[in-house]
């Protein structure tokens, strides 16, 4: 109801303004994964049977659901999300907490990435590229296959698994990656006070090459490498390597120089 009371609002408010309107589209069941609460105790409620050891969360229209807490929640906790990846459901928390100071070292360096070694920095020391991606590209391959082989108005119970299998095996990748990127812009964040890095535009690095047109041949096109760029594409989007500067900037001691 939040969601379509957004779109409505927003497409009188273009109305209004004279834009291009874009009256709000029908969602289906399973266009959205998660359902967001604004506010603890607006819908939904964390810790709902505070004086019970087990955790529980409180959802209107469900009742009381038990959560297996990884760790312990520290602060006020303001909005809550229920996300769903396949058949695993996740309470996603944001907490009201202040930013705790790391030790000064008066570390400087600098950091260079790159797709054979996932960064090196000023002093010469290199840090190895898991390569999660291409570790599990003969697994997912072969599921991607198995789901390819359901025609596209089939939706049996085979395919449901078909789906799923897909989903656990890109949730397992992706899982692997934002750790090693946490893990490892904590770790660089902790031993330095002031961290320079090149600005790259990720988006514009993994573009596929422009066609070139053979002025001599009509509707050819010459060898542009797109083969070979597609190659470092992938190896560039196996690196992860937004997820470390995501992370790294939520812990850091002092501003990145960039």
């Amino acid at each position: 109801m939040r969601r379509l009371d957004k779109a409505m609002q927003g497409f009188f408010r273009r109305v209004k303004a004279g834009q291009k309107t874009g009256y709000p589209r029908f969602r289906g069941v399973a266009w959205f994964d998660t359902v967001e609460f604004p506010k603890d105790g607006d819908g939904c409620r964390w810790d709902s049977t505070p004086h019970d050891p087990v955790r529980r969360v409180r959802l209107q229209g469900t009742g009381h659901v038990r959560v297996h807490q990884h760790r312990s929640v520290k602060g006020r906790v303001k909005t809550v999300r229920v996300k769903r990846e396949g058949r695993r459901w996740y309470v996603i928390l944001a907490c009201d907490v202040p930013a705790e100071p790391l030790p000064a070292t008066g570390a400087v360096t600098s950091i260079d990435v790159g797709v054979t070694h996932f960064l090196t920095t000023s002093e010469g020391v290199h840090m190895a590229n898991p390569r999660h991606g291409r570790r599990n590209t003969d697994a997912l391959a072969d599921a991607q296959r198995a789901l390819k082989a359901f025609p596209r108005n089939q939706r049996s119970a085979k395919y449901r698994r078909a789906v799923e299998k897909v989903a656990t095996l890109r949730r397992k990748v992706r899982g692997q990656r934002t750790d090693h990127a946490h893990k490892t812009a904590l770790a660089t964040v902790r031993a330095y006070d002031v961290i320079a890095h090149e600005r790259l535009s990720i988006a514009n690095m993994v573009r596929a090459p422009k066609p070139k047109p053979d002025a001599a041949t009509p509707g050819g096109f010459l060898p542009n490498g797109a083969a070979a760029k597609a190659g470092l594409n992938r190896s560039i989007l196996d690196a992860g390597w937004g997820c470390s500067w995501a992370s790294s900037r939520t812990r850091l001691k002092a501003p990145v120089v960039c």
